[in-house]
Order: structure tokens, then C-alpha cells, then sequence
């Protein structure tokens, strides 16, 4: 049976496969064809095993159906496997980034595919840190101690999935992996700092829904994009209040009586990215307009009146005037007979 687990970095994290893949870099971190870093499956399945030996080692035990069974070496070698050529019985995929269906698809299709090259993409998720080493008489840097280490930046969630048919064998497994908290390159030095969930079939299935949907969502306005041609396309929208809103003007005291189109634009870009979206020009260049969204009764979108509208509430007709526009003159209501 097949599950999945989370895996979120707590700190900066650099898993790498003891290849450079660049001049200048030390140490490097690993990622796919399209830039976007990964955990191999291998250095996972190696610490979730060491810790799980000593959870072994320490007598601990694993509750199953309302019974706590003890944790043994040999469950955890039938699992993980022993050096040499025994291997164990466990299915364990590379860790990748959340919504990874998501960016590669947007990779894939996007108009803009020149720029999102495998480095561009990289760099969304990594950054490259510094190091030497201070002599401490002189107080200067020691010669040739520079290294350069790319890292996975803090707060990525990744997934992975194992398959294991026993209950308690699966049971054992993400006791083990629950119990992980660092991996990779200085471990010790602050680095490499993880959580792993265990995700529920529910939540896997809404993760599978979500990103089915976003995706279709992607080629629907691509196809209504490539229909309208030259012609920009609008798209009218309502926002309900769930609770108080507060869009501060020029004086941080006092709210707009309205949504800024700044502040949506900021929003749904900032969502976009959350969804997966890797094609940021769409936000920029005045691709995607936003215009302001004003109270509205369900139907009708009412925009602030001008202040030289008025109605004369001496008349029956409701008939407005416009002070601006049109020259002041006196108005005799009609007598009734």
C-alpha cells in the first residue's frame, strides 16, 4: 500500500549526491532537468534507518491496534535492509517539492519558456551560502578555506511515499521517520533541520484534487487566451467579507471605502505562487489589470458618485444634477391642481 508523508525544512537543508555539478560550487544540492531541487530516495531510507536502529537500540515500542509492540533489529534490517547485498523490503521515492506536477507543467507551457531555464528555476528555491575558517591568533581568514555551498531554502515542503503491506512494519517506518529532525550537510552547524508528517489519505486525495484542478485552470485560460487572440479578456468577480477589512489610505487611519486593485493583484500573485506558478510576467508588464472593486448588492457594482450629484428631493421624478457640469438653475416643482 502506497502512503505519503511531508516533509518540511526547518532550516536551510543540503542533501547532496557527492557530485559538483558546478566549477564554483563546494557543495551542491540535488535537483531534476528542470532545476527544481530533491531528496533522493537513498539518503532518506539511510538516516530514517539509523534512527530507526536506535530506536531499537533504546527498547522502544510501536503501538498497533491499542498494543505496543517492541522494535527489534531484525524488523528494521527486514525493512531497511543490511549492508552488502541484502536489500530491504520497502518502496521509498525521491522527496519532491509540493505541487511538483504543478511546476512542470507551468515549466512546460509556458510562453515564456526562454527564461524559466533550469538555473532560473533553481534559484527560486536556493541560494548559495559562504564559508572559511577564522584563525583565531590573527583573527583573519585561513588561505584556502572558502567554500561555497548551495542550499534548499528554509520553509520548502517536499513529499514522498513508501509502500509497505504490514501494518506493523508502515507503523515502525514513520515512527521512525516522525523521529528524523536533521539530515544532509551540517547537521550539527544549524543546518539541515526537518520535519516529516505523516499525510492521511484524505489529505493526499484534496493535494491530488487541488492540483488536478489548478492544472485544468491553467489550460482553460490558455485556450480562452489563444480564442480571444489580441483582445484582452474580462473577468468579473465577487469578494464576500467574511470579517472586518482594513485597506489603510495615505494617513494609516482611516480605511479606502473600497478594494484597491493593488491590493488584489498582490494577493492573487502571491496565491498564484502558492498554487504552483511559475510564470511571474503575468503579474507584470500590465498583463493582468486589476481594477478596484466597489460595494455591490449581489448584481450591480456601485461606484463612488461624484460630489456635485445631486437630487432635488422637491421633485416626485428622481432626477440628478451634476453641479460640475451642468450651470446651477433654479427649478420650480409643479403645483398639483
Amino acid at each position: 500500500m502506497k502512503r505519503w508523508m511531508e516533509l518540511r525544512l526547518l532550516s536551510d537543508l543540503c542533501v547532496s549526491n557527492g557530485e559538483n555539478y558546478s566549477a564554483w560550487i563546494d557543495n551542491d544540492i540535488c535537483y531534476d532537468d528542470y532545476g527544481l531541487p530533491i531528496i533522493l530516495a537513498k539518503r532518506l531510507k539511510g538516516c530514517i534507518r539509523e534512527v530507526a536502529l536506535e530506536l531499537a537500540d533504546w527498547n522502544t515500542y510501536v503501538e498497533l491496534d491499542q498494543k505496543k509492540i517492541l522494535i527489534t533489529e531484525t524488523q528494521v534490517n527486514c525493512i531497511f535492509g543490511t549492508g552488502g547485498s541484502e536489500n530491504g523490503i520497502i518502496k521509498l521515492s525521491n522527496a519532491v517539492l509540493e505541487n511538483y506536477n504543478s511546476y512542470i507543467q507551468e515549466i512546460e507551457t509556458s510562453s515564456y519558456k526562454e527564461y524559466l531555464s533550469f538555473q532560473n528555476v533553481l534559484n527560486q528555491f536556493t541560494y548559495v551560502r559562504a564559508q572559511t575558517a577564522i584563525d583565531s591568533r590573527t583573527g583573519v581568514a585561513k588561505p584556502e578555506t572558502l567554500r561555497f555551498t548551495r542550499v534548499a531554502k528554509k520553509g520548502l515542503s517536499f513529499r514522498f511515499s513508501y509502500e509497505l503491506d504490514d501494518p506493523l512494519e508502515a507503523a515502525i517506518f514513520e515512527l521512525a521517520a516522525k523521529a528524523l529532525k536533521q539530515i544532509g550537510l551540517n547537521r550539527n552547524r544549524g543546518m539541515g533541520r526537518i520535519q516529516i508528517n505523516s499525510m492521511k489519505e484524505s489529505e493526499c486525495e484534496k493535494q491530488q484534487r487541488k492540483q488536478e484542478y489548478y492544472l485544468k485552470q491553467i489550460e482553460q485560460v490558455k485556450k480562452d487566451l489563444e480564442a480571444i487572440g489580441s483582445e484582452r479578456a474580462k473577468i468579473q468577480y465577487f469578494l464576500w467579507a467574511d470579517t472586518k477589512l482594513l485597506f489603510p489610505q495615505s494617513s494609516n487611519r482611516v480605511t479606502e471605502t473600497y478594494v484597491p486593485g493593488t491590493n488584489l493583484m498582490g494577493f492573487l500573485s502571491w496565491e498564484y505562487q502558492k498554487q504552483g506558478g511559475m510564470d511571474f510576467s503575468l503579474f507584470q508588464n500590465g498583463r493582468v489589470q486589476f481594477k478596484n472593486a466597489y460595494i455591490s448588492d449581489g448584481s450591480h457594482r456601485f461606484r463612488p458618485a461624484c460630489a456635485g450629484y445631486f437630487v432635488d428631493k422637491d421633485l416626485e421624478s428622481s432626477v440628478c444634477y451634476n453641479y460640475i457640469k451642468e450651470p446651477e438653475q433654479e427649478v420650480v416643482p409643479e403645483t398639483k391642481k
